[in-house]
């Protein structure tokens, strides 16, 4: 499947029945700055990460801020 952007993401969660809310906010390039420049009461703080195998078969997940994910991770 391929979500090309936010509004593709948003209608397909939908789809899905997620109940999700959106929080725009400027770029962040670490979870440090992420909770400085981004107050949240509730939330919880997600990183967002890409990774791609030998084969160049790409990957997106999203893992909670304290999550360590790395070579074990896929074993």
């Amino acid at each position: 499947m391929k979500l090309s952007n936010i509004e593709d993401c948003t209608s397909h969660l939908k789809s899905l029945n997620f109940d999700f809310v959106t929080h725009r906010h400027e770029p962040v390039f670490n979870m440090a700055d992420m909770a400085l420049k981004v107050p949240l009461e509730k939330a919880v703080f997600v990183k967002n990460l890409f990774f791609y195998d030998k084969k160049n078969v790409f990957y997106f997940i999203l893992a909670k801020s304290d999550t360590l994910v790395g070579k074990q991770f896929w074993k």
